[in-house]
């Protein structure tokens, strides 16, 4: 088993080839004696660098097979479970340059398959926002001893806010003025998001993708739960400003009443979730910019998307505009 903790290690080089991955693949499922029972898309949104492969081993257990990343030999190689979240089993891992790992399969539903009526609008259930504050608590406290690697950087992403054109002097002075938050260090798992978590078949929350866990800004998977809703959700309710901010200043009561009294930040949560939110918004303004792959999904690509794709960037700019004047009056 690899022994590397590195983050270069455990995601493919930049000049890996898809036709690579793909031999890859088949090399991996004829040496472990695996057979296919489902390709997912993921070698579709990751430039071709990433596969991810249901399959069935030779003692009919069916498993995962991830090709271009793997998760760090440090992280609960042998599962976790407690009586609300759950970890898999990690079976084996490999590679380079083209780094693999075999991992436990745990039955359930994707949360946002759960939360399909939710996401027309943008939104969460308050309801299961709670449920995962709670493991987004929980995961604060059994990662917070794990030798997490700083994974945000703020300065290259201070640089990239800066280069696009419709995110205001205004908010840079914001992200400015907080660089202590934004460089603080707090365990992450990353793709906090509701396609990367499922409820399996005993209520617990099970994480899966873990290959990018580290130590980034106080709260950043929080907003994992909430921007990826502003790419999902329908063009009627992208006029609904007041509506969205009173959506989201529910899911800041939930995230401060579902605080632990001994969590490891000591500061104003209420502030700490707008800024995760405001963060969130620079982000998904960047993503506009670049037109990312996951605008061809949600109709907002290209000349045929350009109606949709304005209205959602006229969206988050209105929502920048009350988060930067919100910010700025705290003290």
């Amino acid at each position: 088993m690899n022994t590397d903790s590195s983050l270069s290690r455990r995601v493919a080089s930049g000049d890996v080839r898809p036709e690579e991955i793909l031999a890859e693949r088949e090399r991996l499922l004829s040496t472990y004696n695996l057979t296919p029972q489902k390709v997912f898309d993921t070698i579709d949104h990751a430039e071709g660098k990433k596969d991810v492969i249901l399959s069935k081993n030779y003692s009919d257990e069916i498993v995962i097979l991830r090709i271009g990343e793997r998760r760090a030999e440090w992280f609960f190689p042998e599962g976790y479970t407690d009586e609300i979240m759950r970890i898999p089993r990690q079976i084996a891992n490999g590679g380079d340059r083209i780094p693999f790992e075999i991992e436990e399969f745990i039955p359930g539903t994707m949360i946002n398959e759960l939360e399909r009526d939710w996401s027309r609008k943008g939104q969460i259930s308050e309801e299961m926002f709670g449920r995962l504050m709670n493991v987004f608590w929980r995961f604060q406290t059994i990662c917070h001893e794990l030798p997490l690697e700083p994974l945000f950087a703020f300065e290259k992403w201070r640089e990239v806010w800066g280069s696009v054109p419709t995110i205001p002097p205004a908010a840079l002075a914001i992200v400015d003025r907080y660089r202590e938050f934004y460089t603080g260090r707090y365990p992450a798992k990353w793709k906090f998001a509701t396609d990367n978590l499922l409820l399996d078949e005993t209520g617990h929350v099970v994480l899966i993708d873990n290959y990018k866990v580290g130590d980034r800004f106080f709260a950043y998977d929080v907003g994992w739960l909430i921007w990826p809703r502003w790419i999902e959700m329908d063009a009627a309710y992208h006029g609904e400003i007041d509506e969205h901010i009173a959506y989201l200043d529910r899911l800041r009561e939930v995230f401060v009443a579902s605080a632990p009294a001994d969590r490891l930040y000591d500061r104003d949560l209420r502030e700490a979730f707008d800024l995760v939110v405001f963060e969130r918004l620079l982000g998904s303004l960047f993503d506009v910019h670049r037109q990312v792959s996951h605008f061809e999904e949600w109709g907002m690509s290209g000349d045929g998307g350009a109606g949709k794709r304005v209205s959602h960037q006229k969206f988050l700019e209105q929502l920048l505009v009350v988060y930067t004047n919100r910010l700025s009056l705290f003290q």
